[in-house]
Formats: C-alpha cells, sequence, structure tokens
C-alpha cells in the first residue's frame, strides 16, 4: 500500500499500512484517550466572556508538540479562535492574545522542566545572578530540571 499524504486512509488501510512496517496496529499509544477540553466549565459562551474570567486549560495544546517560532503562533491562532469575539473588539481581542501568548509562553516552559516552573516570578538580583552563572555553565532549563528531580529522589 503506498501513501499519498493528501488523502484520509480508512481503518482497514491504516492498519495495513502499520502491519507492513511491523507495527502493531491495536497499540494503545494509537488508540489514547483524550482528554475533552471545556472552554468554560459554566456552559456560556467562550467567545463573550469577559478575559479575565477565561480559564486555558494546557490541554488545547496538545496538538503541538513545539510551542516555540511557528508553534507558537500556529498554537496562539487556535487558541485565539477559540475564544475570539465575534465582532472587532480590539480591547477584548488585544487582551485575549496577550493572556493566549502568556499561557502558551508558561505552558512551554512546564514542558521543559518538567512542570517546575509554571508561572511567571520576580526575581531578586541574586537570583539573576544565579541564572547567569548556570547559563554560563551550560547549564539549560531541562538538565536543571533532571538534576532536581533526581536530588528530590535520593532524597525520599
Amino acid at each position: 500500500m503506498t501513501t499519498n499524504p493528501t488523502t484520509t486512509h480508512t481503518d482497514e488501510e491504516r492498519r495495513e499500512f502499520l502491519l507492513a512496517h511491523n507495527l502493531n496496529p491495536d497499540a494503545p499509544a494509537l488508540k489514547g484517550k483524550r482528554k475533552k477540553v471545556v472552554l468554560d466549565p459554566h456552559g456560556r459562551d467562550p467567545r463573550l466572556l469577559p478575559v479575565e474570567e477565561i480559564v486555558l486549560d494546557a490541554h488545547l495544546l496538545d496538538d503541538f508538540p513545539s510551542l516555540a517560532g511557528d508553534g507558537l503562533a500556529a498554537a496562539s491562532a487556535h487558541v485565539f479562535a477559540l475564544y475570539k469575539s465575534y465582532g472587532r473588539n480590539k480591547d477584548r481581542n488585544g487582551a485575549l492574545h496577550r493572556r493566549i501568548t502568556t499561557f502558551i509562553t508558561n505552558t512551554r516552559r512546564e514542558r521543559e522542566t518538567g512542570g517546575l516552573v509554571k508561572e511567571k516570578v520576580k526575581t531578586t538580583k541574586e537570583e539573576r545572578d544565579l541564572a547567569q552563572l548556570l547559563a554560563s555553565q551550560g547549564i539549560t532549563a531541562k538538565d536543571l530540571a533532571g538534576m532536581l528531580h533526581e536530588k528530590k529522589v535520593e532524597g525520599e
């Protein structure tokens, strides 16, 4: 069976393709259940909600493995389309864009650090110096998160 990226395959064609590549067509990962994202738990129209009442769920970004560069733009466009005003409400849409960008940036940091960075925090001079020291040694946020996780496991 040849594959054409512009056609949608039936379940049987998908099974044949996976079997032809020695892959299990019934693997649990292929049947993974996605969390259903509720845009507003109270059932209100998300396009009419005040921006400060919008609670953005990280599962909105499950289809975006990268949240940097083009991935950030695509994820932002996706989330914005779900919440944008029906009309041209510049104030609301501007605030919504800022909120979404902050949300995506925090989610990206959370992914990179394994959940250690969850929100923007104000830093002191000492903390900035420590960050500069780590950077000068080539230690990335992911490296540091791994080291902290190892230390935590050792301490238990």
